[in-house]
């Protein structure tokens, strides 16, 4: 009988424990303008860095180069541009250009047969091109 008790008590003890600690558990409130904010700055410093290759002296290196100026421009670039309160919009910036010339530098190096590519942007004559500028449109 006291063995139950004990067990009991035991019971008891553990469920008030987990109830204190999941009370304790605040769910944090969404800053969905900081959210929509950082998706903006990365998806602008994507097409930023795409847009790159319409720039002459640019369109004319390698892909390897091209990747690799981009890759540089959003890892060091935020550095100089970003002081303050606007440091994590210019990082943010600085993400979504690392992303696109990571993946030029992937295709120049590592997937030169089957280049991979972002929706939108197929790898053409050692170029990405928009699709509506590789058909013409």
């Amino acid at each position: 009988m006291a063995t139950d008790y004990i067990k009991h008590l035991h019971t008891l003890n553990t469920l008030f424990t987990t109830h204190n600690h999941l009370k304790n558990l605040k769910m944090k409130r969404i800053n969905i303008k900081g959210v929509a904010l950082k998706l903006a700055a990365t998806g602008g410093g994507a097409v930023a860095a795409a847009s790159l290759n319409k720039v002459d002296f640019i369109a004319k290196m390698t892909p390897l180069e091209r990747g690799a100026i981009k890759v540089a421009l959003g890892a060091f670039g935020p550095q100089f541009l970003g002081k303050g309160k606007s440091a994590q919009l210019f990082n943010a910036i600085g993400d979504g250009m690392i992303s696109v010339g990571a993946i030029e530098l992937a295709n120049a190096s590592i997937f030169k047969t089957k280049p991979i590519s972002v929706s939108g942007v197929i790898p053409f004559a050692n170029n990405m091109y928009p699709v509506a500028d590789a058909q013409g449109y």
